[in-house]
């Protein structure tokens, strides 16, 4: 993309879905592509994305370079649109996978099984691949911020990289299909973040230090069904026993708590 103007982009690749291409590479700046930097919460997934509504399976950004600033929170303005953040990366709804059609739900990105990301993006906006069906593998080596519902609504998925992710807002993993999530650095942890995440059956939360839960609305980051078919590895520091960052365990397979106060109960918890 890197001598081409956006148009040419977009009809670039609009000619290459259309001959069955289904795996690009791009490269060259972020706003030649056509996703959108700002949108709205409200209506059909954003107009601009050249993938959208294809038979795309594959898209490798890594070689895309001056991404916007975007929204995580999932806060809007007086006009329902996504003002943007203080942190660079993928936009808020960049892949919105679902779509309201003719009274029926669809999806707009039906065969999108893997994007790779650059270290540059430093966050996923919010609802950035909601509802992604078939996405299977994210690389996102450098997001620190995870924003809500990012990652929701996509039960295909088993595999995504977030070495250095440090917060993870409310709902970001609500529904994915993930068996397992290691979590090294992550400090901050929304509520509902792991709500219906039935296939999770390992977490690893190893970051040293405090970890704040967020709470709101009766909503925790987890719930009792989750966490008792869910093996839990913490950092040492969260012992029963030894431990000095909070919240440490209460026993030997019990950690954080529901809305009111009772501990949870974990099928285990090992601390390393």
């Amino acid at each position: 993309m890197t001598r081409m103007t956006a148009d040419e982009v977009k009809t670039a690749i609009g000619a290459a879905l259309d001959a069955g291409i289904t795996e690009f590479k791009l490269t060259g700046e972020f706003a030649k592509i056509g996703i959108p930097a700002r949108v709205s919460f409200s209506g059909t997934p954003p107009v601009g994305n050249p993938f959208y509504d294809s038979g795309v399976e594959k898209i490798d950004l890594t070689g895309v370079t001056d991404w916007p600033e975007v929204n995580v929170n999932g806060r809007v303005d007086d006009d329902f649109n996504f003002p943007p953040g203080d942190v660079r990366g993928l936009p808020a709804r960049a892949f919105d996978g679902q779509k309201y059609d003719n009274g029926a739900f669809h999806y707009a990105y039906p065969a999108l099984r893997e994007v790779r990301l650059p270290a540059g993006v430093k966050a996923l906006g919010c609802l950035a691949f909601f509802a992604c069906q078939a996405l299977s593998f994210v690389s996102c080596d450098g997001v620190e911020e995870v924003g809500v519902q990012a990652l929701s609504g996509c039960p295909s998925l088993e595999s995504v990289q977030l070495p250095e992710a440090v917060r993870i807002y409310n709902a970001a993993f609500m529904a994915f299909g993930l068996t397992s999530l290691s979590l090294p650095e992550t400090t901050r942890l929304g509520y509902s973040a792991f709500q219906h995440c039935d296939a999770l059956t390992e977490l690893r939360l190893t970051a040293a230090g405090n970890i704040t839960l967020e709470m709101k609305d009766g909503a925790t980051p987890f719930s009792q069904n989750f966490a008792k078919v869910c093996d839990l590895t913490l950092n040492a520091d969260k012992h029963y026993s030894t431990g000095t960052a909070a919240p440490k365990a209460a026993s030997a397979d019990q950690w954080a708590t529901n809305y009111y106060g009772d501990p949870l109960t974990w099928k285990s918890i090992a601390f390393e």
